[in-house]
């Protein structure tokens, strides 16, 4: 990314973003404002068509729906069919790829798929899709940039969008760069000019979402027995306006165990799926010294967010990225060392790892 072209978010790009009303209008509701505006633009500018399908003789693109199938964007061209997934606010992710495969395949479509991101996927997920074209924001911007406009409502209109693009641009880049920083935590600088733009859900969700794909990445890299089928998806969400991430390893039928990043809270929990109170089997492992047992409790009580979900919290103020990652992936893996032990303590057969948890 040309670092000229999209510098450093400040108080002064903000200012300029509140003044434009494309921006102001865009907030409401993120990736549908850009799935219809990039839809927009397929119909009614055939230079952007042709550089965004790749096709220089394109002739018309002659249909673009709109949450059709529950695709954010179904495009016909020259009598061929795009499926376009949109990500603004987290990390492609591969489950939504695999629903829309799914979901083609059993409508019948025949269809090209597109990955329209603002973050960069992983080499995994390239190369477990290789038939899906993966198309950046910054590709976008540029491509807006060359446009040439037509009237004066025109230039306006995509004059503004690039500046939207650019701001995207520059928030993504602030968001995700954070692994050797003194702090995972945005700087309070930061929070505040994000929260002036209202764009500090979109930076949050970028930045826990790529803290999930790293510890993925690194949970990966070390090859713990079985981590494909006993962890449960890394979970990124966005509650009370604050980010979180969630990693979980299944044991037994109803049991999750695992950590839980939200603010300046780390949180080793334990949670059934079927929502039982699990506040007497909270108490056995931090007991037998097994789990909610962190090294520097901020409170040596249990926890609760339901009677289903116990954690016991220390506080990860200050702690940069790196560090962060390295205590998910130190944590994680003594869940699967200590996984015979945890089972007996629980009360669930070790030779059968999948069993109930006996009475």
């Amino acid at each position: 990314m040309d670092t000229d072209q999209h510098p450093r978010l400040n108080q002064i790009a903000a200012d300029e973003f509140k003044k434009s009303l494309l921006c102001t209008l865009s907030l409401s509701s993120k990736e549908l404002f850009h799935s219809n505006m990039i839809g927009w633009l397929l119909e009614n500018n055939p230079a952007f068509a042709k550089k965004f399908f790749e096709r220089e003789d394109l002739a018309r693109v002659s249909k673009v729906e709109r949450e059709k199938f529950n695709f954010d964007l179904l495009v016909t061209a020259d009598g061929m069919n795009y499926v376009i997934e949109n990500k603004v606010k987290s990390v492609p992710n591969r489950g939504q790829i695999e629903d829309y495969k799914e979901k083609a395949r059993r409508k019948k479509l025949e269809a090209k798929f597109i990955l329209l991101s603002l973050v960069e996927p992983s080499d995994e997920f390239k190369r477990d899709f290789p038939d899906v074209r993966v198309i950046s924001y910054e590709e976008i911007h540029e491509w807006i940039v060359e446009v040439v406009p037509c009237d004066v409502y025109l230039e306006s209109l995509l004059t503004d969008y690039a500046m939207l693009l650019s701001t995207l641009i520059r928030i993504k880049s602030l968001a995700s760069n954070f692994h050797t920083d003194d702090h995972f935590s945005f700087k309070k600088e930061d929070a505040e000019i994000l929260r002036g733009i209202r764009l500090f859900d979109v930076a949050q969700k970028i930045r826990y979402s790529c803290l999930a794909a790293i510890c993925d990445r690194s949970l990966t890299d070390i090859k713990l027995p079985n981590l494909d089928r006993l962890k449960k998806s890394t979970e990124v969400a966005l509650t009370r306006s604050i980010g979180l991430m969630s990693i979980k390893i299944r044991f037994g039928e109803i049991l999750l165990i695992g950590i839980q990043i939200q603010g300046d809270q780390y949180r080793l929990s334990i949670e059934s799926t079927d929502k039982s109170d699990v506040q007497h089997l909270a108490e056995k492992l931090r007991n037998e010294d097994l789990w909610l047992n962190p090294p520097d409790p901020h409170r040596k009580m249990i926890l609760k967010f339901g009677k289903n979900f116990k954690y016991v919290y220390s506080s990860v103020r200050g702690k940069s990225g790196e560090k962060l990652v390295g205590r998910v992936v130190e944590d994680i893996s003594r869940l699967f060392r200590d996984r015979t032990k945890i089972l007996v303590c629980l009360g669930i057969n070790a030779d059968d790892p999948k069993g109930e948890i006996q009475a």
